[in-house]
This record gives structure tokens, C-alpha cells and sequence, in this order.
């Protein structure tokens, strides 16, 4: 089990990051609040799907248990109760990622995306199907990490037509930043576990 981590994406603004092995046991819905067991009866989902719902709002509670109760948005995203707060999730396997923050608006937004190191040699495939340089950032394991943390910061669809490529640097700070998608977006980067964490915040 990996400890909470303090992070710090941009000046004064702080951030709460764990990630878990939860390994194959079923998670214990009972951990769930009330309001989380009602919202989860409400939805059809494999075992698969099951239990990463399950495992994420366990996780968050364990990372953050003042956070209360954690439903969706609109999009079926994780979503606090308590508006003050937003937060993300990954998974990979039997991992799960969580990330949590407090909320500066309504344009706020927090995205993850969790990249097993065992995805390096798929990632260049991955990325030349997006016309994106695997050499951009020495790694096309981070590339293609950045540019999921990025579309799913900004609620883009991974295949789209776009009036302008995809592209991903270096940034000064040892990150990257992803430029077709609207104004440029930052991910910041973590090593944890055999895994690759992609870390994006706005607002």
C-alpha cells in the first residue's frame, strides 16, 4: 500500500495523490456511504466495472475521509457531494490512482491517467495511430501518457477530427505539454509501483 503523497501542481495550489493495490479480492461495498450503494444500484455494470467503481470511492475515502460521499457528474466522472472538492481516478489492473483538491470554480478540472510500465512497447503504435511523435519527450510511454491525462482533463474523445494536430513536448519543469486541444495543458509526472502516473489540474 502506497502512502498519500503531497503534491504541488502549480504555486499555492495543493494536491492529494494515492495509489493502491487493492489486489483481486472483491472489494467490501460496505465501505460505501449510503448515498454511493444507492447511486451504484442504479447501474447495470460488468464485475469489472463493478468493482473499479467500488475500488475508487474506497480509495478516495481512505486518501481524503472528510471528502464524504463521491457520486458523478454529468459524464459518469467521480464527483464529490461536497462541491469544494474535485477529484480523479485511474486504474490498471488491480491498481487504482486517486487524486484529490480543492475546486476553484466551476472550470476547475483534475484528470489522472495510470500507464503500466509494461505498456512501453505498445505506446509508439498508440501514439503514430494519433500522428503524434513517440520521440517527443525521450519516452513514448510518457507521451502517450500526457496526451490521455490531457484529453481527459478537457473531456476530448481520443479519435476526433481536430483542426489541429496533436502534439507533445517537453516542459522546463521535467513535464509535458499537450498542445491541440484549446489552450496548452500541463501534466506533471510521477513513477510509482510499475507504473507511470500522468497528472493534469486547470483552474
Amino acid at each position: 500500500m502506497q502512502p498519500p503523497t503531497e503534491l504541488i501542481l502549480t504555486p499555492g495550489a495543493g494536491l492529494r495523490f494515492a495509489l493502491r493495490d487493492h489486489g483481486a479480492a472483491p472489494p467490501d461495498e460496505a465501505q460505501l456511504s449510503a448515498a454511493e450503494r444507492a447511486l451504484l444500484a442504479s447501474h447495470a455494470l460488468g464485475p469489472e466495472q463493478h468493482a473499479r467503481w467500488v475500488r475508487t470511492r474506497i480509495t478516495l475515502r481512505w486518501l481524503m475521509p472528510q471528502l464524504g460521499s463521491v457520486l458523478e457528474d454529468d459524464c459518469g466522472a467521480p464527483c464529490p457531494l461536497d462541491r469544494a472538492w474535485m477529484v480523479a481516478a485511474a486504474h490498471a489492473g488491480d491498481h487504482v490512482a486517486v487524486a484529490a483538491a480543492p475546486r476553484h470554480g466551476e472550470r476547475s478540472a483534475l484528470a489522472l491517467e495510470l500507464s503500466p510500465h509494461r505498456d512501453t512497447e505498445r505506446a509508439p503504435w498508440l501514439l503514430a495511430r494519433l500522428a503524434v511523435d513517440p520521440r517527443a519527450l525521450g519516452s513514448p510511454l510518457h507521451a502517450w501518457a500526457a496526451l490521455r491525462c490531457a484529453l481527459e482533463l478537457r473531456r476530448e474523445p481520443l479519435y476526433a477530427q481536430r483542426p489541429i494536430p496533436l502534439a507533445v513536448t517537453e516542459a522546463s519543469d521535467g513535464g509535458a505539454i499537450v498542445t491541440g486541444l484549446g489552450a496548452p495543458v500541463r501534466i506533471r509526472f510521477l513513477d510509482r509501483a510499475g507504473h507511470l502516473i500522468a497528472l493534469g489540474r486547470e483552474g
